[in-house]
């Protein structure tokens, strides 16, 4: 179970297609939560965190959101990729 900011984090379907696409773990995942930095402004309750290692930049966009069956505020990951910068 992965938490960020006090929030258990969880997947849309398409973010959890990225990630095992890039073949990132939990802990790259946290990673880049923890040490990235907010990229640019996106609808409110939205972020996008990247991180910059070498000449690549990881990138995954959190979305504020609430699970209703276990009735808790969480965190959706709704997308991830990586690109380079030239």
């Amino acid at each position: 179970m992965l938490y960020w900011k006090g929030r258990r984090v969880d997947y849309t379907f398409a973010g959890s297609g990225e990630i095992m696409e890039l073949r990132w773990d939990e802990a790259e995942i946290l990673e880049i939560l923890e040490n990235g930095k907010e990229s640019r402004s996106r609808k409110e309750g939205i972020f996008e965190i990247e991180l910059q290692k070498g000449a690549k930049t990881r990138k995954i966009v959190v979305a504020k959101s609430h699970q209703y069956f276990s009735k808790e505020h969480i965190w959706l990951i709704i997308h991830a990729g990586k690109y380079s910068r030239r």
